[in-house]
């Protein structure tokens, strides 16, 4: 998203000898699973040990040594949304704090990948929907669903913001329309009867990420 770019560029001007962006997901990545191992804790004392070890063993190199845009969104939007569910439960008291920072996450999410932090957000659905109908009696829960509405409206307009202001650059729609291509030949690969003019030498290159050299791949 071109609002988090500025921000993150914005940062690195004043702090150049560090890469801002990489620290920053790292720091998301750290507080996402900080809440996914508090709700593990809260809903099930007696393994919470054992499926927090589970869990960071089995997650943990992914997000931290690999650090995938797509896996890395889905996290953060996956981790917002159980701090909504453990509002929603009554388990946090401090309600407010808590529904922005899952705010804050989910919408990290939707700028690090709109369709990764989507997908999270529809297989969770079902769940909020159920700890709903378990605590629709309690205070509060009609001012949390305003507050799931108002993330909602400010992940769209945010992702609107985005598309037209890449829509009205030139230079952007032709690096969003080659990046598409590229995202789509580096998950599914190349078909297996190559077009003219593309060798076998250049899918090995391109595998091994020489297409970020302009000289090589355009």
């Amino acid at each position: 998203n071109f609002i988090a770019c500025r921000f993150i560029a914005m940062i690195q001007r004043h702090i150049s000898n560090i890469n801002c962006y990489t620290v920053i997901n790292y720091l998301l990545i750290w507080l996402s699973f900080c809440i996914i191992t508090y709700f593990l804790a809260n809903h099930d004392k007696a393994v919470y040990g054992l499926s927090s070890v589970i869990l960071l063993m089995g997650f943990g190199f992914e997000y931290y040594v690999k650090f995938q845009f797509t896996k890395n969104a889905a996290l953060y939007a996956i981790a917002g949304i159980i701090l909504i569910t453990e509002v929603l439960k009554g388990t946090i008291k401090r309600k407010n704090p808590a529904m922005i920072m899952a705010g804050f996450l989910i919408i990290a999410g939707s700028f690090a990948r709109f369709e990764a932090a989507g997908m999270a957000a529809v297989i969770m659905f079902p769940y909020i929907i159920c700890v709903f109908l378990e605590n629709k009696e309690k205070k509060g829960v009609l001012r949390v669903f305003a507050g799931i509405a108002v993330i909602f409206l400010a992940v769209i307009s945010f992702y609107m913001m985005d598309r037209t202001y890449y829509l009205k650059n030139n230079d952007w729609k032709k690096f969003v329309g080659y990046d598409k291509k590229r995202v789509e030949l580096i998950d599914y690969g190349f078909p297996d009867i190559l077009p003219d003019g593309i060798s076998n030498e250049d899918v090995h290159m391109f595998k091994n990420w020489n297409f970020a050299d302009p000289d090589v791949f355009n």
